[in-house]
């Protein structure tokens, strides 16, 4: 998108549509702290997953209202988030604690003043802020495998 304008984030989520594999074939974009962002075009995301514990609470649909949040997340983990620049699209690398703030950020976006989501966004919030040191690493790894193996000089196998 080149023009700047503020688009309500639900209307976005509905022209983004995930494939098998629960990749975003043509990204999804989405504003934060003024900057505009997308999680890139093939990247990753498996929705509102959530540590075991908030499943007691039967309100972590995974693909139910906070999925844009979720998505969003999602692109910080597995450093798939991408900022629009006067050149284009560019990669940006967040911290754990940037990706949790953007994703409880978010979710009030999206509570829109309703008490019961605001509820739900503070346990989400919780739960991935506590629980989700070792996805946050396991979406870097990736990542990084990912781009090795897209570099041309990355060893195919085989006999050298």
């Amino acid at each position: 998108m080149s023009d700047l304008t503020a688009i309500p984030i639900l209307d976005v989520l509905i022209l983004h549509k995930f494939n098998a594999d629960n990749a975003l074939p043509e990204g999804f974009e989405f504003f934060w702290h003024g900057r505009q962002l997308r999680h890139k075009p093939g990247g990753y995301t498996d929705g509102m997953s959530s540590p075991q514990f908030t499943h007691v609470f039967k309100f972590a649909d995974p693909y139910g209202w906070a999925l844009p949040a979720a998505v969003a997340h999602d692109g910080g983990y597995h450093d798939a988030i991408e900022e629009w620049t006067v050149d284009g699209w560019r990669a940006v690398s967040m911290t754990k604690d940037d990706c949790d703030q953007m994703f409880y950020d978010l979710l009030l976006l999206l509570a829109a003043g309703d008490v019961t989501r605001h509820v739900e966004a503070m346990a989400f919030y919780e739960a991935v802020h506590l629980g989700g040191l070792a996805a946050f690493n396991q979406g870097r790894a990736r990542a990084a495998i990912e781009q090795a193996q897209a570099d041309p000089d990355y060893p195919k196998g085989g006999a050298a």
